[in-house]
């Protein structure tokens, strides 16, 4: 008998997967947030002679899975479960310059945190027996993109980092982290999903593309999947012998998937523009004066940036939390006689960066405020996932919710969002990061599509490791965990290694700094751009190789293997 424990287990997939497996033999927990509906599942599964266990467990509440945690320790007698399904989620669409703050945080904190909540909590058991499956259920829109629906890729982009980084982090263990990538699929989810949109219908920027994708929605249903089709597949994934490491279903949303993928990006997203009446994009009017807004100014990549674009010509406005570090920006910059004026700006507090932005209006934003969290998947404690999103996500998002709307008025503006290699490429060990950036370049993608219409362009700078110090920031990130002494101390002893490893494979701040001068200054600039050459490299091979021969090398490259 396979213990599995199936998180949003009473509507939709998850409804089905719970019924399925108990049908097939397997002794399911079906754990909700809601009493009511886990009431009404178990009346169900009694009325077709199907035995559950149920749960009340809320996976945005750390207690909540807490208490659920100790309710299943003393469900099995202290074994825990086999096999954990996370595929507890929701969405909502917006544009994502009018999704709020709270719903965006909301979002994360179910799809991402919930996921990585769960396996702090019932990975430790497999691991300690040397068996065990983790299913995280994701979405096509953890590998492309749609309008509308930015914030909501973005999370599901982070939670497939944070898939992949788990899968090489335990597969020494013997365990097994496995995903699932549903198409359309015919639940109460979009229910969900389009209410936010019913209060913009009539908005004179965005009314065109809402009525639009309204109108999709009955076509949508149509052709989406019935939740048993997908039920099945995690029947086999759950208890299959040799299941793969990444399933998309049902068929249609893999020939989708791979369509859009192999497509040219812009006829991709040219396509999707004229779907949803989007504006093409226009060319911009020329600036009668060129301003600057740079996050995270006082660090290496930020005050190059600063520097090289005042040189430039650009009166550039830095801003950085660290009062410090912008009087030296200052100092440097009056020496130099640059164009260049000093804010202290904390990305993370929403207020105060709609109070600078008053009054501002800026021809570029550089959204470059961010920091990389070191830690296993399995040890990364709620408040590392929470600062890491918080600075170089949800940061980001503030400070574009802030200043993008002038631009909008003006019909003209150019948003640069310093990602990184990471956000193509997942690392062990690396995967709260990895993960923050796999949502920044989905936000990116979702904002070039929304606002090229108003004479916004969107794009992307993707540096590889950059020697501003990292390598000393990410073992003082390591210290605060049990690395020397636990389960991932073999890998940890070599990690001095591998991090001069990804040094030498690292530019320089000047070379990221160049990178966002070129994306700032050309008259039609590219989605993305990559510095130095190993990150032009690994973008572009890394994510089509097989699973199998990627997670082979990348083990040898980290010194992870069995």
């Amino acid at each position: 008998m396979t213990w599995v424990l199936i998180t949003g287990a009473t509507s939709g997939i998850g409804r089905e997967a719970a019924l399925r497996l108990a049908r097939a033999g397997a002794r399911v927990i079906a754990t909700g947030r809601d009493p009511a509906k886990i009431g009404a599942l178990v009346a169900e599964a009694d009325a077709s002679g199907v035995s559950l266990t149920t749960a009340v467990l809320d996976v945005a509440d750390p207690a909540s899975v807490d208490a659920a945690a100790r309710r299943v320790e003393e469900l099995t007698g202290g074994y825990g479960v086999d096999v954990l399904v996370n595929n507890a989620g929701f969405g909502e669409m917006s544009p994502v310059v009018l999704c709020d703050a709270a719903r965006a945080r909301r979002t994360f904190e179910t799809n991402l945190l919930g996921a990585a909540r769960c396996v702090r909590a019932f990975l430790p058991a497999m691991r300690a027996r040397g068996r065990g499956r983790i299913v995280n259920v994701s979405s096509v829109l953890g590998r492309v993109v749609m309008p509308l629906q930015g914030v909501y890729a973005g999370a599901k982009h982070a939670l497939e980092a944070m898939n992949d980084a788990l899968r090489l982090e335990v597969e020494p263990f013997g365990v097994q982290v496995l995903l699932l990538e549903p198409g359309a699929v015919d639940t109460g989810f979009n229910d969900v999903a389009f209410r936010p949109l019913d209060a913009l219908a009539d908005d004179p920027d965005w009314g065109s593309a809402i009525r639009r994708m309204h109108a999709f929605e009955s076509s949508y249903r149509r052709t989406a999947a019935r939740p048993e089709a997908l039920a099945e597949v995690l029947e086999r994934l759950c208890l299959g012998d040799r299941p793969p490491a990444r399933v998309t279903s049902p068929r249609m949303a893999r020939l989708q998937l791979d369509a859009m993928r192999v497509a040219p990006r812009a006829v991709r997203e040219s396509a999707l523009r004229i779907g949803l009446a989007l504006s093409p994009p226009s060319r911009p009017a020329a600036a009668p004066t060129k301003t600057a807004l740079v996050t995270g100014a006082a660090g290496g990549i930020g005050r190059e940036t600063t520097y090289r674009l005042a040189k430039a010509g650009w009166k550039v406005i830095a801003t950085d939390m660290s009062p410090e570090g912008l009087r030296a920006v200052a100092a440097h910059a009056k020496e130099q006689r640059l164009p260049v004026e000093t804010r202290r700006m904390d990305v993370t507090d929403d207020a105060a960066v709609r109070a600078i932005a008053q009054g501002v209006e800026l021809d570029l934003l550089v959204n470059n405020a961010g920091y990389a969290e070191v830690a296993p998947i399995e040890l990364a404690t709620d408040a590392a996932w929470r600062d890491q999103m918080a600075v170089n996500v949800h940061g980001m998002l503030s400070v574009t919710r802030a200043f993008a709307p002038a631009m909008i008025r003006r019909r003209r503006g150019r948003i640069v969002n310093v990602s990184s290699v990471v956000g193509r490429v997942t690392f062990p060990f690396l995967g709260v990061y990895g993960a923050s950036k796999h949502a920044v370049e989905a936000i990116t993608d979702a904002l070039r599509i929304e606002l090229g219409g108003f004479g916004i362009e969107v794009c992307a700078v993707q540096p590889a490791f950059i020697r501003t110090g990292f390598s000393a920031r990410a073992k003082a990130s390591l210290e605060r965990y049990d690395v020397t002494t636990g389960p991932y101390r073999k890998a940890f002893e070599q990690m001095d290694r591998v991090l001069d490893r990804l040094d030498k494979l690292g530019g320089e701040p000047s070379d990221v700094a160049r990178a966002v001068a070129r994306a700032a200054s050309r008259p039609a600039p590219q989605a993305r751009y990559q510095t130095p050459l190993s990150a032009w490299l690994a973008v572009r091979t890394v994510p089509w190789l097989p699973v199998s021969v990627a997670d082979e090398g990348m083990a040898r490259f980290m010194g992870t293997r069995r």
